[in-house]
């Protein structure tokens, strides 16, 4: 199960990140109390990276599976004067070669990130923060957002989950 016994009671938003759609559930005292369904997904942001780089939907795919891959892995702590250069050179240029994609040409995960992905993903949050507060149930879900679904492992997610939740 996605959600626990405890989270549902006390109250808590699942958004279910799908590929068409986003499916939001607001559960209060055990019980559903308001859902309902965003016309935005995975595969819109996928759209979005295909036609942003002129590339295959297959090629955007693998982009954005790779960038949400690296979000998901651990992070070690590094000395602080190492920290700075790797990061750096991380954010640079993405290797498309090593991600089995056909297309040769620069891309810089930044450009990608803050101007593709990041776009779609606040678009689809700020249709979920409206669900929110139409629902009336805002006050009522301590336990706060939990996310799911395939979409769900986008890189930047995360963080407008968590703006939608904190307004920070």
């Amino acid at each position: 199960p996605i959600l626990t016994e405890t989270e549902k009671e006390l109250g808590v938003v699942l958004v279910d990140i799908g590929g068409e759609t986003t499916d939001i559930v607001i559960f209060v005292d055990g019980a559903v109390a308001y859902s309902a369904v965003v016309p935005l997904g995975g595969r819109h942001i996928t759209s979005d990276i295909a036609v942003g780089l002129r590339i295959s939907m297959e090629s955007a795919e693998k982009i954005k599976f790779e960038l949400g891959k690296k979000v998901r892995q651990p992070v070690m702590p590094a000395r602080s004067e190492e920290k700075e250069p790797s990061k750096k050179k991380e954010d640079e240029i993405l290797d498309l070669k090593a991600m089995g994609i056909p297309e040769n040409q620069k891309v810089s995960r930044k450009a990608v990130v803050d101007g593709i992905i990041r776009p779609r993903v606040q678009e689809i949050f700020k249709y979920v923060g409206k669900e929110i507060k139409k629902s009336g149930f805002g006050a009522q879900i301590p336990s706060g957002l939990v996310l799911a679904g395939g979409g769900s492992l986008t890189v930047g997610l995360l963080d407008q989950a968590n703006y939608i939740v904190t307004g920070k």
